[in-house]
C-alpha cells in the first residue's frame, strides 16, 4: 500500500460528516486510525503521486514525528468533542484538516507545501467562525491577511529557487540563491507569527473555542515549522539562529505580563516558535513534546480561571507545564536537549530563559485557587509525559518556573505593555531585512 492511499480513503469518509449520526464516529476513528497507522508504518519510503513528474511525498523518521505530533493532538480534542454538538461544517473542517496537515508532513516539494499550508488556513478560520463573533471574525481577517502576505512572500522565494535549479523538491546542498531562501524564510516567520508577533497570533488562539485553540497552538503551527525544517537543508541564514533566541524574549515576559490564561498560553507558544525557528532541525521531536504540553493546556484552561479545581486535572496541568519547562524524566527533558545540543552558550542561555519565563507565566494560573479531591479520567495521559531524561537545566527550570508562578501582576502594566503588541511588527521588519542582507 502506498503511503498516501490511507489518507485518500479518510478523506473520502470524512464527505460522510453531512450525516449526524456518522460525524461523531468518524471525528474519532480518524485521527485515532491515523496515529496508530503512523505508529507502525514502515518509514524511510518515498511516493511520486502522478507519475514521475509528480508531487513527492517521503514517509522518514522526522515526517513519523511531525504526524504522530498531529494525531496525537487531534485524537485528544476529538475526545473532548464527543459530547458537544458541532456543526456538519466544523465535523468536516476538523477530519480534513488533519489529512491536509498529513500531507504537509509527507511532502518535500516546495510548491505543495504552500497550497497545503493555505488550505490549512482556510479551515483554521472555517472552524473559528463556528460561533460568530465580532471579536472572531476580526482575529481570522487578520490571521488570513497577514498570514497570506507571509505565504506570497515564501511563494516568490520558492519560484526563485525553481528558477535555478527547475525544479520544487528540497534538494539538500542545492545550488539556490540565497535570495530564495531568504525570502522563503520571511515568508514562513510571517506566516507563523515569529515576525509581526502580536499582529494576529494571540488574538487568534485566545478568541477561538478551547479545543479549536488547543489545534491551534498544540498542532496547527506544526505546519510552518515542518515546512521550516525543510527549507533549513538548503542555505539556511546564519544570522537567524543568533536573532531569533533574542526575539524570543519579548513573547516570554509577555506570558508572565498576560492575565488571561489562553493569552498567556498563545504568548508562550510564539515564545517556543520564535527560538524553534532558528533550530529547525531539532524541531520533529521538539513539535511532538511541546504539541502535547499545549493541546491538553489549552483544554484545561478554563480549570486555569477557576478557583478551585480537582487533584487529577491539577496534576495534569501542572506536569505538562512543567514538561515544557524541561523538567527531568519527561519528553520535555529530551526535546530541550536534543534543541540545546548544537546550539552556542549566548543562544542557550537566551532559549532556556525564554522556555523558563513562559513556563513561569503559565505556572501563575495553575498555582492560584483551591485544590479539592477529586478525579478526571484525563488523569490517565499524564504517562505520556514521561521519559528517561535527567537534565540539569530542566531543574533549574522548574525552580525559575515555580518562584515566577508566585508572582503577581498588577492589571495597568500588562495593559500599558499590550498597546505596544500592534508595534512590534516594526522590529520585527527590521529584522526581516537584516536576514535578507545578511
Amino acid at each position: 500500500m502506498r503511503i498516501y492511499e490511507p489518507l485518500l480513503i479518510l478523506l473520502a469518509l470524512s464527505l460522510f460528516s453531512i450525516y449526524k449520526k456518522l460525524s461523531k464516529y468518524i471525528l474519532i476513528l480518524t485521527p485515532l486510525t491515523l496515529l496508530i497507522y503512523w505508529m507502525f508504518a514502515m518509514p524511510l519510503r518515498s511516493e511520486i503521486v502522478t507519475g514521475p513528474f509528480g508531487i513527492s511525498l517521503s514517509f522518514t523518521p522526522e515526517s513519523r514525528l511531525f504526524l504522530l505530533a498531529a494525531a496525537s493532538g487531534f485524537s485528544i480534542v476529538a475526545i473532548h468533542l464527543l459530547g458537544k454538538n458541532l456543526s456538519k461544517v466544523f465535523s468536516f473542517s476538523f477530519t480534513t484538516s488533519l489529512i491536509t496537515l498529513s500531507f504537509l508532513f509527507l511532502s518535500k516539494d516546495l510548491f505543495n507545501i504552500y497550497v497545503l499550508m493555505e488550505v490549512l488556513s482556510v479551515q483554521a478560520a472555517i472552524m473559528i467562525l463556528e460561533k460568530l463573533d465580532e471579536r472572531k471574525l476580526w482575529a481570522s481577517l487578520k490571521y488570513l491577511i497577514i498570514g497570506n502576505v507571509g505565504a506570497n512572500i515564501y511563494l516568490v522565494g520558492a519560484v526563485l529557487y525553481y528558477i535555478k535549479t527547475q525544479t520544487f523538491q528540497v534538494t539538500p546542498n542545492a545550488d539556490a540563491p540565497n535570495v530564495a531562501t531568504a525570502l522563503m524564510l520571511t515568508g514562513l516567520l510571517i506566516r507563523t507569527g515569529v515576525f509581526g508577533f502580536g499582529m494576529w497570533l494571540p488574538q487568534f488562539h485566545s478568541a477561538a473555542e478551547k479545543e479549536l485553540s488547543a489545534l491551534l497552538s498544540g498542532v496547527f503551527v506544526n505546519g510552518g515549522i515542518y515546512a521550516l525544517f525543510q527549507i533549513s537543508n538548503l542555505d539556511f541564514p546564519q544570522m537567524w539562529r543568533y536573532l531569533a533566541p533574542f526575539l524570543a524574549i519579548v513573547p516570554a515576559v509577555m506570558c508572565i505580563l498576560s492575565r488571561n490564561p489562553k493569552r498567556t498560553l498563545a504568548w508562550s507558544t510564539m515564545a517556543h516558535l520564535t527560538f524553534l525557528s532558528g533550530f529547525p532541525t531539532a524541531s520533529p521531536i521538539y513539535a511532538l513534546s511541546h504539541g502535547l504540553s499545549k493541546t491538553l493546556l489549552f483544554l484545561k484552561s478554563d480549570q486555569m480561571k477557576d478557583n478551585e479545581r480537582d487533584l487529577s486535572t491539577f496534576l495534569l496541568i501542572l506536569i505538562a507545564t512543567l514538561s515544557l519547562a524541561g523538567m527531568p524524566m519527561t519528553i520535555g527533558a529530551f526535546s530541550e536537549h536534543i534543541l540545546l545540543e548544537n546550539t552556542q552558550h549566548l543562544g542557550k542561555l537566551l532559549i532556556l530563559l525564554s522556555i523558563w519565563i513562559s513556563s513561569g507565566g503559565i505556572m501563575k494560573h495553575i498555582l492560584r485557587g483551591k485544590i479539592r479531591i477529586g478525579f478526571h479520567y484525563s488523569a490517565f495521559l499524564i504517562p505520556i509525559f514521561l521519559f528517561p531524561k535527567f537534565s540539569i537545566a530542566g531543574l533549574i527550570g522548574i525552580s525559575v518556573a515555580l518562584l515566577l508562578g508566585v508572582i503577581h501582576t498588577k492589571k495597568d502594566v500588562y495593559l500599558k505593555i499590550e498597546r505596544l503588541e500592534e508595534n512590534l511588527l516594526i522590529i520585527s521588519g527590521a529584522l526581516a531585512v537584516m536576514i535578507w542582507l545578511f
